[in-house]
Parts: C-alpha cells; sequence; structure tokens
C-alpha cells in the first residue's frame, strides 16, 4: 500500500509467501507509467533496502530512505544532516503505518472472517474504499464550509469573523465528539 495526498492505496494483496523487496521496482515503474516521473522519495521498511532496489534507486535518482551503507562520514555536519532526512522520512512512513492501524481500530481490518481468499480480498479492498471515501467526505466538508464563510462575508463584512469564529466553535465541538 501506499499514500498519496492523504489518501491509502492499495496495490497487492498475496497469500503466497513471497520477499516484499521484489515489489519497489514494480511500483516505481508504475509510479512513472501514471504520472510520467519517478517519485522523488521512497519511504520503505528495511527489508525493501537491498542492493538491486539501492542500484535502481541512484540510477533513477530517487531517495531511497534508510540506513546508509558502510561507515559514518567523519564530518559531524553531514551525520546530522543524514540523521535529520532519515527522521523525516521515517515521519512519511509513519502515515503508511497508521492508515493500517486505523484500518484495524475503524475499518474493522483486524475482524475479517471470510472463509474464501476472495472473500477476504474483497473487504479488504472495501475497507481501503471506505478510508478514501471517508477523506472525500472531511474535504467537501471542508470546502462548503469555505464557501459559507466566502458568502457570509459577501453578504455582509462584518459577518466573516463572527461566522468563522462559529464555525470554528462547531468544528472543534464535533472533533473533540468523535475524536
Amino acid at each position: 500500500m501506499s499514500a498519496r495526498n492523504g489518501f491509502a492505496l492499495l496495490h497487492r494483496i498475496s497469500w503466497d509467501p513471497y520477499n516484499e523487496a521484489e515489489d519497489l521496482i514494480p511500483q516505481a515503474k508504475k509510479y512513472k507509467q501514471e504520472y510520467g516521473c519517478y517519485p522523488e522519495r521512497i519511504c520503505a521498511d528495511r527489508i525493501y533496502i537491498n542492493t538491486k532496489n539501492r542500484n535502481f534507486c541512484v540510477r533513477n535518482d530517487i531517495r531511497l530512505s534508510g540506513k546508509r551503507l558502510g561507515r559514518l562520514p567523519k564530518n559531524p555536519a553531514i551525520s546530522a544532516a543524514q540523521k535529520q532526512q532519515l527522521s523525516a522520512d521515517q515521519r512519511r512512513r509513519n502515515e503508511v503505518e497508521g492508515y493500517f492501524g486505523s484500518g484495524k481500530r475503524k475499518y474493522s481490518l483486524d475482524l475479517i472472517m471470510a472463509r474464501l481468499s476472495k472473500g477476504s480480498e474483497n473487504s479488504i479492498s472495501m475497507a481501503f474504499v471506505v478510508m478514501c471515501a471517508e477523506r472525500i467526505r472531511k474535504l467537501l466538508r471542508l470546502f462548503f464550509i469555505t464557501l459559507f464563510a466566502w458568502l457570509c462575508t459577501w453578504q455582509r463584512s462584518g459577518c466573516l469573523w463572527l461566522g468563522l469564529g462559529s464555525i470554528w466553535q462547531l468544528e472543534t465541538h464535533e472533533s473533540l465528539a468523535t475524536g
């Protein structure tokens, strides 16, 4: 799975034992086919960081996040910059792990009890569809709130701050209640 603009995208479900590291190159090529260029960076687990994948990423100017091979650089400034970059990439990768966590907690990915593999795959796929639909609902809600605030300012100029204040109270009250 990958995360793109806040949406969780499911790429492969397999019940056969295989090495996940084999997925990196085909997924990077699929990304290039869809978007016209390779991704700037790939934030992946340690299993993906092997020599074959590193060489592919170096050839195609992709930053593969992970520990560097070999010794640490003697210059502490370079070492600190690499650690900071690795930490930032790790935070981005946590977004993907968070999707799995919320999928298990909110969308019942940990409660799938289908007998057939196709039934399980459908249940998993539907959970990801619902995750994306929830994200779209939140974006549409934000759009309509912004549109409402703009209409309030268009009608009465003093209404903007009053309207935004009441919208903020509603949003924070609801997020506390549902969060």
